[in-house]
Formats: structure tokens, sequence, C-alpha cells
């Protein structure tokens, strides 16, 4: 039988589908709340036919990435991955559903983690994606826990319910989730001056870590030395929308920042969570508000060390030049994006 897994608070099992399924499958699907946050192809109301041409079509596919989640002897959720096609065809969408009962008792989470690990060890997808609409914070939340990173919005890419629906689009790679890279960056949150301290600290660590690779001691300690100031970094907060990423400890892993005028001010991220999607989930939710704002370009300054993450991401040179840190000047890059 299928090996028993633990969620935070309940017990479950990846298995096949089968027909002693069809009840309990109709049951749980035949759900509002859950077909609002699907395709409008799962009908609503869902019935036990419904269910049976399901379990018939899915019969034989966990090969192909299509897994009962069972609790308590049910199927109550659903996890399955639909390869593309063509040039897409080493990429597949991930798609998951679970009854409401079981909902926040972190069985999904684990679940996903499972699933993930089965399906990339069989299969040779090098990219897992998905596609959440907006206002659906809880499967966000599922897949930043699984280790997912959100590359980008697409705006008004879906229309669900008489009206167009963002989506928040998130990938992971096969290579960062089999080598554990993943995972820290779980939750974005707006920075205000209790968050100071932990800001120094992490803007330490990325300037005398991080920046060391491109510049010299002696810039980068000087540079280290701005971040002193309680006062400067009030200035900061008070003129710049700042969002910090946080782990699933709670610990900042990064932060940036947008101001009404399209200007990102800031982009650090911890040296222990390099290479982990911190950067690129910050930039895109700097991004997301700056379009809020109205603004039709985005404009920075950007050191030897994050050009290019900055150009990988659209952003142009406009001119190199030197700035000021405390004591020194240190070579810098003024860039923009194009929003409009």
């Amino acid at each position: 039988s299928p090996e028993l897994y633990y969620g935070v608070m309940e017990t479950f099992r990846i298995r096949k589908w089968t027909e002693n399924d069809i009840g309990s499958l109709a049951s749980h699907l035949n759900n509002r709340k859950i077909w609002d946050n699907c395709r409008d192809s799962l009908p609503y109301p869902y019935t036990e036919k419904d269910a049976e041409e399901f379990i018939r079509s899915a019969e034989g596919q966990e090969e192909q990435g299509n897994y009962c989640v069972e609790i308590g002897g049910e199927a109550a959720g659903n996890i399955s991955f639909t390869r593309g096609s063509d040039v897409e065809r080493f990429s597949a969408e991930a798609g998951y559903w679970l009854a409401e009962p079981y909902w926040g008792r972190g069985i999904m989470t684990e679940a996903l983690k499972r699933t993930i690990c089965e399906y990339l060890g069989s299969t040779d997808v090098v990219r897992i994606y998905a596609k959440i609409y907006d206002g659906n914070q809880a499967s966000m939340r599922v897949l930043e826990k699984t280790g997912f990173c959100k590359y980008g919005i697409s705006r008004k890419a879906c229309f669900k319910n008489g009206r167009f629906v963002d989506c928040h689009c998130y990938e992971l790679l096969k290579e960062d989730f089999l080598a554990g890279k993943v995972g820290r960056c779980c939750t974005l949150r707006q920075l205000g001056e209790a968050d100071i301290p932990d800001m120094r600290l992490l803007f330490l660590s990325a300037v005398l870590e991080v920046n060391s690779r491109d510049y010299t001691s002696e810039e980068v300690h000087d540079w280290a030395s701005c971040g002193d100031s309680d006062v400067r970094w009030k200035e900061l907060l008070s003129d710049n929308h700042y969002i910090g990423a946080f782990d699933t400890d709670g610990h900042m892993s990064g932060f940036t920042s947008m101001n009404r005028e399209g200007h990102l001010h800031s982009m650090f991220v911890h040296s222990d969570c390099q290479g982990r999607g911190v950067a690129t989930q910050l930039l895109s939710e700097a991004e997301r508000l700056a379009v809020e704002y109205g603004a039709e370009e985005i404009t920075c300054e950007v050191s030897l060390t994050a050009r290019p993450f900055f150009m990988k991401r659209g952003y142009k040179v406009v001119k190199i030049q030197k700035a000021r840190a405390n004591r020194l000047m240190l070579t810098n890059f003024v860039m923009t994006k194009q929003l409009k």
C-alpha cells in the first residue's frame, strides 16, 4: 500500500485513482470555493458522473503526473502535472486542489513536495510552473513553502466569473529542488521601523560578503558604514515602500523598495540566500508596485555585482558612474526598464 505521510495536523497517502473514489471525489469537489480558483473546464456543480469520467481518464496517469491525495481513507485532493509540447516539452504545469475540511493543516504543502520529488525523479522534466489567480493567497503560500519562486504577474490573463483576473506566475527548477536550494523565501510584507535592526544586519551581510566579489575591502567597509544611522533608515522607510522577504522560520532573506516615481532604491539579499530566487521574487513585487503607482519606467542605481541580474530581467544601462557611499566614490550603473 502507499506510504503514509504526515502533514502538520493530519496523515495522508499519495496513490492512484480508483473507481472507489467516485463518491468522495464528487462530494468534495462539488464546492464553489474550489471551482472559483480552477479553470472553467472543471464542471460545477460537480456530479458523480463527472467524477467517474475523471477517474477513467486518470487511471494509469500517475506515471504522467496525476495523483490522488487520500485522507482518512477517502479521496480528498488531487495533484497533477501537465507537460508542455514541442519546445516546452521539458516543462510541466502543476495543478492541485484539496477538500475544504482539510485546509490550513499543512497537508497540500507536504503532499506537493512528495509528488514533485517523485515526478522529477521519474521524468526528464526540468521545470515545473504554476499560475495562481489573484487573491488566492493560500495557494501562493503552498507554492512558496514548497520552493517555488514568483517570477511575475500576468495582468488580465484569465476571464473568470465574468471579470478579468491577474495570474501570479511561479516556477521551480529541478536542479534547485533536488539540491535543496529552494524554499527559503516564503512570504513578502511591507517593512517598517521595527524591522530596522534586521534590515541593517542583512545589509551588512550582503555588502561585506556578496559585494566583496567586485569591490575592494576598503570600498565594501565604507559602503557598509552607510547602514549605521537609524535616522537614515527611517528616512528611507518614509520615502519608499520597502518590501521584505521572509523564510519559513520568519528570518529576513532580503529586501527591496519602490517609490511612487518608479525609483527602486534598494535590493539586498542575505549572503546565505543567494541563488534561491529571493531577488527574483522581490523584484517582481517591486515592479508590480511601480505599475500600481502608474510609473512608465523603473530607474535604479545598480552595483557591479547586481548588474547581470538586472540585465537578465530587461533593465538597460543608461550610464556608468561614480557614486558616493560614505567617504569613497564607488562604481555603479544607472539602469532603467520601460513599463509602458
